[in-house]
């Protein structure tokens, strides 16, 4: 009978957030601290890297050099 809540911290709270939005029904709250919900623009690489990055990742795709798929759902269970 007591409300179910789930928190993060963090990269924590974006995966939090990830799974509360998955599952919105499941939870009676969220309580995020400082939760890593974005990366800031100017921390960013240049759009032609990224673009390199994926580029690159297609011909080796054993690098790992940049995603090549949502891995969001196998970061939790």
């Amino acid at each position: 009978g007591l409300p179910f809540f789930i928190m993060g911290e963090s990269m924590g709270g974006a995966v939090t957030l990830k799974i509360h939005l998955k599952e919105p029904s499941k939870w009676d709250g969220v309580i995020l601290v400082a939760p890593m919900c974005k990366i800031a623009e100017d921390v960013m690489p240049p759009a032609i890297v990224l673009k390199l990055l994926a580029l690159m990742s297609e011909v080796l795709p054993q690098a790992k050099l940049f995603p090549q798929k949502d891995m969001a759902g196998l970061s939790y269970r």
